[in-house]
């Protein structure tokens, strides 16, 4: 690993580790367990392979199975935790959320189902597939998720706005990174490890930003009123978003909280 790549790995390391004692100091592990668990883990990730190299080196086969068995963990981790924000945001609206955590589960499982196809027995090809799978997925779950916000006026407030829209950001990066490396192979793999090592440092600032208020209390769930008082009176809630959460809501078997 050349000295640029151990400065930038050393900072990441350093940085996550600082963002989860920050959190953790201020309880936001009860509020984004899934969050908190996913540092801890790509923590433990990085410190354990980079024993495990220093000892054994890149080629073995006991890292080789390692470093690509704890990807797929790490992935699953990340995806975890980007499910986490949906829940805050959407959570509120039972319908709404009934609808989007089956869909987040149905998109999983494809993207399981398509790291077992393409991987078949070889581990390496597994995990990649299952990589960018949930990184495509990431990036446009993320995307729908503030395009569905802002149609239907709903307020996605700090830290979720920008842990997704980091999240978001990292996915893309990510993805980009991989096919310039897919096309470019001679000429950009000794800067591919650089540059994602960059943008998920880049990724953690963003995540730190996003909690440098003060933790505030749960945002108290809105009231949803019967239709027809819907009529008269100007909603707390965006009036289509109320139809749609009372027909998701209707549909899934889910109440929806009244007065």
């Amino acid at each position: 690993m050349a000295s640029a790549e151990k400065t930038i790995w050393l900072l990441d390391l350093c940085v996550q580790l600082v963002l989860l004692m920050f959190l953790v100091s201020r309880r936001e592990h009860r509020r984004f367990p899934a969050f908190c668990s996913y540092l801890a883990i790509n923590l433990l990730q990085g410190i354990t392979l980079a024993a495990l190299f220093s000892v054994s080196g890149f080629v073995t086969r006991a890292a080789w199975i390692m470093g690509w068995g704890s990807q797929a963990v790490v992935t699953a981790a990340r995806v975890l935790a980007v499910g986490e924000i949906f829940r805050h945001v959407l959570g509120r609206y039972q319908g709404v959320w009934a609808l989007g955590w089956r869909l987040l589960g149905g998109l999983g499982v494809l993207v399981l189902v398509a790291a077992a196809g393409f991987g078949g027995l070889d581990l390496r090809a597994g995990v990649v597939t299952l990589d960018l799978g949930s990184e495509l997925a990431i990036a446009a779950a993320t995307a729908g998720l503030f395009a569905f916000a802002k149609y239907y006026e709903v307020v996605v407030e700090e830290p979720m706005r920008t842990m997704g829209a980091a999240f978001c950001l990292y996915s893309c990066s990510y993805v980009l990174n991989d096919l310039l490396l897919k096309h470019y192979l001679v000429n950009y793999q000794n800067v591919w490890n650089l540059v994602g090592m960059v943008a998920f440092f880049a990724t953690v600032c963003l995540w730190g930003w996003a909690f440098r208020a003060p933790m505030r209390s749960e945002t108290p769930k809105p009231v949803l009123l019967q239709p027809d008082i819907y009529r008269n009176l100007i909603p707390e809630m965006n009036r289509s978003l109320a139809d749609l959460n009372e027909q998701l809501s209707h549909f899934w078997n889910v109440r929806s909280p009244r007065t």
